[in-house]
């Protein structure tokens, strides 16, 4: 999972076809998209899964005030839907 993560932040893959349901959500097509009514923008990377596709690992950048927090998510799939197993929060003070 780790090495298919890191490949594909190296990319410039994008999701397209993804329409998250909650507007406050946006797809960037760059690396840095302000919205609109936020004063800052959580950054998230392309999902690195393992060479079965039944985990996954999700990276994101949470900024607070002048401070962030970095979460990495281990996902495993069951039945067809995705399921947090463990989560990791680094905060950066």
């Amino acid at each position: 999972m780790v090495v298919n993560l890191i490949e594909r932040s190296g990319t410039q893959e994008r999701l397209p076809d993804f329409h998250p349901p909650d507007p406050r959500l946006v797809v960037a097509k760059e690396l840095s998209l302000p919205v609109q009514g936020y004063d800052e923008t959580v950054t998230g990377w392309l999902p690195g899964y393992s060479s079965q596709g039944d985990h996954a690992m999700v990276k994101l950048l949470i900024p607070w005030s002048v401070h962030v927090v970095e979460a990495t998510y281990w996902l495993s799939k069951s039945d067809g839907h995705w399921k947090v197993e463990r989560r990791k929060f680094t905060y950066y003070v």
